[in-house]
């Protein structure tokens, strides 16, 4: 009866887990507007929500590692580390363009956001592999 118990809490913990994550990508989602729509020192909100989305990021990541075997975590090590070159890649492209002609805290708030946006699409892909 203990062992019963104790395999329902892992599964509904383990779900539970999940959808705290994709819950949370809405969140942050709804954070970042909320934040943007203010006014104020929106370059902040970019930031923020930049470091979040990484953050979170680095958790899906974890929680496959936990859930993966080890031949298909090594796929996914392989697949993270050509991403995060793809990321430098792309992140440098985006530091050096001109952000749509914008200056100063608009030009860095656009690139805050364009860097979110990328990171934010591999945590749901993450995710979606998280429930498979």
């Amino acid at each position: 009866m203990f062992k019963t118990i104790l395999l329902v809490t892992f599964i509904l913990i383990g779900y539970a887990s999940y959808a705290q994550t994709a819950a949370t990508v809405n969140d942050l989602d709804s954070s970042y507007r909320t934040c943007l729509d203010n006014g104020t020192d929106m370059y902040g909100c970019a930031v923020t929500n930049y470091a979040q989305m990484d953050s979170l990021l680095n958790v899906v990541y974890k929680k496959l590692h936990t859930k993966y075997s080890s031949s298909a975590y090594s796929q996914l090590k392989t697949e993270q580390k050509n991403w995060l070159k793809t990321r430098k890649a792309y992140f440098k492209k985006i530091d050096a363009g001109n952000a749509e002609g914008l200056v100063g805290q608009g030009r860095m708030m656009f690139i805050e956001d364009e860097k979110s946006t990328f990171v934010r699409a591999r945590v749901l892909d993450l995710i979606k592999r998280y429930t498979e």
